[in-house]
């Protein structure tokens, strides 16, 4: 399973209908290194460790307006990978959020984490001086964490630490693919497959699985079967026997 998340995440991005162009590009190398994935609608970014390991998730709050950033102002998250390109020291900064209240002390939480978004250098990861707008869209397009996860996250990213952030149009859920990370179940509940389950998973697209040392493994090898984890079916990590065993 070392790299299996990454071409899961390949696979998923090409089988999105309507997809940004591109999408699968922003996985590149990224099974031999940490990386942050950011998912706008699960409001959540979760730090994956080299192979596709989790490493931990927090709750966030992103870009009040949904969408991808066009313009300065129009309060979206962008989309896309974007490498940290600064770790700041933001405790005692104040911003002005133009709400008629001026300036506010402590803004941005002890650290902002700066992303190297095109055309935008005021984007990054940081803390709240609102650790209640925390879950919610309430931001200019930054990525908001509470101050003591912040403090969490800094030690675990560098500069040059690529994050993913994902778009506000996708559609599969992205909880199916990083449930794959946990692995296959033990060999006794691989021979306790159900045949309900197989026909399941091979009505929404999964064929077979790879077969190794005559054992079944876990796997997808089809589209179709990621198409199946969007239509909400519950098994489709189901193997089909060596051979084309009966199911």
């Amino acid at each position: 399973m070392k790299q299996c998340f990454i071409c899961l995440l390949f696979l998923f991005a090409a089988a999105l209908p309507g997809r940004c162009d591109g999408i699968d590009s922003w996985f590149a190398g990224l099974d031999t290194t940490a990386f942050l994935l950011v998912d706008k609608q699960k409001l959540t970014l979760t730090l994956i460790a080299p192979g596709g390991r989790i490493e931990r998730t927090y709750r966030i709050a992103c870009g009040e307006n949904y969408g991808n950033k066009t313009k300065k102002g129009d309060h979206r998250t962008p989309e896309g990978r974007f490498p940290i390109n600064q770790l700041l020291n933001s405790a005692g900064l104040s911003h002005d959020f133009g709400d008629g209240k001026g300036p506010v002390p402590n803004a941005y939480g002890p650290w902002f984490l700066r992303l190297d978004v095109p055309g935008y250098i005021t984007i990054g990861i940081h803390g709240t001086h609102l650790p209640e707008s925390i879950g919610s869209r309430a931001t200019e397009g930054c990525i908001r964490l509470r101050n003591d996860e912040i403090l969490d996250l800094k030690e675990r990213v560098e500069v040059g630490t690529p994050v993913v952030i994902l778009p506000d149009s996708l559609t599969q859920p992205v909880d199916a693919l990083l449930a794959l990370l946990a692995g296959p179940p033990p060999a006794e509940a691989i021979e306790q497959a159900e045949p309900a389950e197989a026909k399941a998973a091979l009505a929404s697209g999964a064929t077979e699985v790879i077969v190794a040392n005559d054992r079944p493994n876990w796997g997808l090898v089809s589209l179709a079967a990621i198409a199946g984890i969007a239509a909400g079916v519950a098994a489709v990590r189901i193997y089909k026997k060596k051979h084309h065993a009966n199911l």
